[in-house]
């Protein structure tokens, strides 16, 4: 079953839940086979864009080859399929991404006592930084094996687009005696003898239009920002993902060192940058033209 909500605003990411419900894992390979087709033939035609969450009861249990906070010494055969599945849609576990007490360690309580995880959301790993937070509470009405689980997460809704900016005139230009003659010339032909002041307003707003430029945008530049600056962002980057998929002190050293790096190489394109521009106006200062 796949539910679809989407924002408030047209062409905003939509969400998605899908309910699934897999094969026991004494089931045949034949009966598994064909769950993980069908549920990939459900998330296949959605967007990367859009909101994805699988819940149910997977029957699967994952290792430290698939987990961040393992539960189980192994994994089992629909545990090795799920991972499988997780790695192609770029997918992972709400569960496996939160350390938790033990109490909140396992879903499933069998008839012999043996507790397991083998209910788990699955979401986009692109939208790991929604899940807040994954919360196991016991059933009592009606009885059941399986613990509720609840998910909190995040979600931005998208804002309507701002109408289109309306380009302002350049009404400085109307100093330059020219151009004000022209659009004098053009409000006086249009209004007559005894205007009014809304045919007045009119007239000036159209003559300014056909005579006055668009008044340009100005847009902060920095010179110093070429490819050595984005080869550096880049690597910063890089190493933070590093960091956020294995946790380590190496990692968080190479975030530190590629940090100041940036951070330097900053100071020095914009210590060239000044330099150069101080040089030109001393250049223009000897030359008369400054």
């Amino acid at each position: 079953m796949r539910l679809q909500f989407s924002g408030h605003t047209k062409g905003a990411p939509r969400t998605h839940l899908v309910c699934a419900y897999a094969p026991t894992n004494v089931a045949d390979s034949a009966t598994k086979d064909l769950f993980y087709s069908q549920l990939h033939q459900t998330i296949d035609p959605l967007p990367k864009r859009d909101r994805l969450f699988v819940l149910g009861d997977m029957n699967a249990r994952l290792d430290s080859r698939f987990c961040k906070f393992p539960v189980h010494p192994t994994a089992s055969d629909n545990g090795e399929r799920m991972a499988e599945f997780m790695e192609e849609q770029s997918l992972f576990s709400a569960q496996c991404a939160k350390d938790k007490p033990r109490r909140q360690w396992y879903t499933h309580c069998g008839p012999q006592g043996f507790q397991s995880r083998i209910d788990h959301c699955l979401t986009r790993r692109s939208f790991a930084s929604s899940i807040l937070d994954c919360q196991l509470y016991r059933v009592v009405t009606p009885p059941s094996d399986h613990r509720l689980m609840k998910i909190r997460v995040t979600m931005k809704l998208a804002t309507p687009k701002k109408a289109n900016r309306v380009p302002s005139l350049d009404y400085a230009r109307l100093k330059e005696a020219h151009t004000a003659e022209l659009v004098e010339t053009d409000i006086c032909a249009a209004t007559g003898d005894t205007p009014s002041y809304e045919q007045f307003v009119v007239a000036a707003k159209t003559a300014c239009e056909n005579h006055l430029p668009v008044k340009p945008r100005f847009v902060p530049s920095k010179p110093w920002l070429d490819t050595d600056i984005i080869a550096a962002r880049n690597l910063v980057a890089e190493a933070r993902r590093s960091f956020k998929e294995a946790k380590s002190g190496d990692s968080r050293r190479k975030i530190a060192d590629a940090t100041k790096s940036l951070a330097q190489l900053y100071v020095d394109k914009e210590e060239v940058f000044y330099s150069s521009m101080a040089s030109e106006v001393e250049q223009a200062s000897k030359d008369g033209k400054h």
